[in-house]
Order: structure tokens, then C-alpha cells, then sequence
């Protein structure tokens, strides 16, 4: 286990992208390589999957919200729909942790 818990915070988190720079995937695939949070300008990426096929984070997600949902819902109404959520259930969401706090207090 400590093999895996040093990999992942030695090398594979050095690869990870910023999530100012990344969220989902409808900007992906992203144009280049990041190490320590920099896009390495010099490391291209293919923008290719292993098949070759060229890959589309926003066609990508428009097919998995197809096959795991029965909405009919196009993504960019899902985005904006929750979109909406976060912003009515957030502040409920802390006033009730804000209440339990007080309550266990």
C-alpha cells in the first residue's frame, strides 16, 4: 500500500492539471503535457485515443449522458440546470451545517 500511496504523491500527482485549467471534460483533451500544474508547451498530446480515433471531451460526455441517463436534456441544459441547483442548495446546505454546529455546541 505504501507503494501505491508514494506513486500517486511523488509521479502521478505532478501530472495532475490544475483545476483552474480543467474541469470535466469538455475541454478535453488538453493541448499539452502538465507537470507540477505548468503546461509543458514542449510536450504536445496526441489528442488521440489508443485506437487512434480523435477525441472529443464534448461529444464524449453528449454520448454518456445519452446511454446513462433517460433525460432528454442536450449538455450544455444539464450545465445550466446545475448550475441552478448549486446556487438554490448550496446556501441551504450551510445553513443547515451551520445550525448543526450550533446545535452540537
Amino acid at each position: 500500500m505504501f507503494l501505491v500511496y508514494s506513486y500517486m504523491e511523488h509521479k502521478y500527482s505532478r501530472h495532475c492539471v490544475p483545476s483552474s485549467v480543467s474541469s470535466g471534460l469538455s475541454n478535453r483533451p488538453l493541448p499539452y503535457i502538465y507537470t507540477d500544474g505548468v503546461a509543458n508547451k514542449s510536450q504536445p498530446t496526441t489528442q488521440r485515443l489508443p485506437n487512434g480515433q480523435m477525441f472529443r471531451g464534448v461529444d464524449a460526455y453528449a454520448d454518456m449522458l445519452a446511454f446513462f441517463t433517460s433525460t432528454d436534456m442536450t449538455a450544455d441544459e444539464v450545465h445550466r440546470k446545475g448550475t441552478e441547483m448549486l446556487a438554490k442548495l448550496y446556501p441551504q446546505v450551510c445553513a443547515s451545517l451551520v445550525s448543526t454546529l450550533f446545535a452540537l455546541n
